[in-house]
């Protein structure tokens, strides 16, 4: 059955439809008359089918309109998935390449050279990384212009403890220049930390995590013994703010995560006694005297006294020499003599002679 919502109604006034109306012009009806009687018997009989249409294929005209939403809709889906999917890619490509798609302030060019850390610096502290002072320094920004190649995302085959692995250069040129936060001067760590604090907040660290590393770096800033005239305690307190802060870094996100304040003066001290130490070892094994009698032919026996004073330590040494060929020339232990004694100022760097063991040598 043909679709009778597509059919036209024919002319009747054309000649073969002469016959049809005959039927009527025998009545007397004009040609014109017959032909309109025949258009609306026409219809009568085209709306009837239309209805009959209808109802036989109204399960079939639901199906087609359903499948028309459905495409209509699918499309629709797909079209706005297309529009997710290139704004997402936009998004992507922005943040990848901020540079590229950051808005340009309307302000001139600064007065003043621009000081910028560099890459990868910035990166890690994107990351919330640890990242050395060094690279905030005038002389760690200094090195970052001058490799500014431009070659960061590059990678080079380093040497490394578990073999040659690959490495981006700027990770490779960071390390080359790495410089620990204890062997910074006071002025670097005054240049580095004000910087660090400013690019914590261009990497939109949390407000409560740059406060606590501000309030860190001013608590060393106006500690008394940033002023003090021993050098060791002002040493000292850099070295806590590196090794602190460090183990600060490693621990975030773990359950020994711990705040950087307040200071903790215990370990000020053990920091201050151990560069003591240290200063100490290193001036004893400077001293030329003591190292000319390890190398000699004889074995040495050595007994000193370290002599504690508030401008220089002072070490008095009493040296015999013993037939003991056979013991190690680095042994040093103590023996009561005093066979060629004297005192070696570690301070002023001059021998003089020594007093009997253990007495007290004011500082010249």
């Amino acid at each position: 059955m043909t679709n009778p919502h597509e059919e036209e109604c024919p002319n009747y006034m054309l000649p073969e439809f002469e016959e049809a109306r005959l039927l009527f012009t025998v009545e007397g009806k004009t040609d014109e008359e017959a032909a309109a009687l025949l258009s609306n018997l026409w219809d009568f009989n085209n709306n009837k089918a239309k209805l009959v249409w209808v109802r036989e294929h109204a399960a079939e005209i639901e199906a087609r309109q359903e499948e028309h939403e459905r495409t209509e809709q699918e499309a629709g889906r797909q079209r706005l998935l297309r529009e997710q999917e290139e704004e997402q890619a936009k998004q992507e490509e922005r943040k990848k390449y901020k540079n590229k798609f950051a808005p340009i302030p309307n302000r001139p060019l600064p007065t003043t050279s621009l000081l910028l850390p560099s890459q990868h610096a910035l990166n890690k502290l994107c990351k919330g990384e640890y990242v050395p002072l060094y690279f905030f320094t005038n002389k760690g920004i200094r090195e970052a212009e001058d490799d500014g190649s431009g070659d960061e995302d590059l990678l080079t085959l380093v040497q490394t403890d578990r073999g040659p692995t690959f490495q981006t250069a700027a990770s490779a040129k960071a390390k080359k220049h790495k410089v620990r936060d204890e062997q910074l001067s006071w002025e670097e760590f005054s240049q580095a930390n004000y910087r660090m604090i400013a690019a914590m907040k261009q990497q939109e660290w949390p407000d409560e995590r740059i406060n606590m590393v501000r309030d860190f770096w001013v608590a060393f800033e106006t500690h008394p013994w940033r002023h003090d005239p021993s050098e060791y305690r002002k040493r000292a307190l850099l070295l806590y703010q590196g090794r602190v802060r460090r183990d600060w870094h490693k621990t975030l996100g773990t359950s020994a995560a711990f705040r950087l304040l307040p200071l903790r003066e215990e370990r000020l001290n053990e920091l201050h006694q151990e560069l003591l130490d240290n200063a100490y070892a290193a001036k004893i094994d400077a001293v030329p005297t003591v190292r000319a009698l390890m190398r000699s032919c004889q074995t040495p026996k050595l007994t000193f006294s370290i002599l504690l004073s508030t401008s220089s330590p002072s070490f008095v040494f009493n040296l015999r020499t013993l037939p003991y060929p056979h013991a190690h020339p680095d042994s040093v232990r103590g023996c009561r003599s005093t066979h060629a004694g004297f005192v070696w100022d570690a301070g002023t760097a001059r021998r003089q002679p020594a007093p009997p063991l253990h007495t007290p040598i004011p500082p010249p």
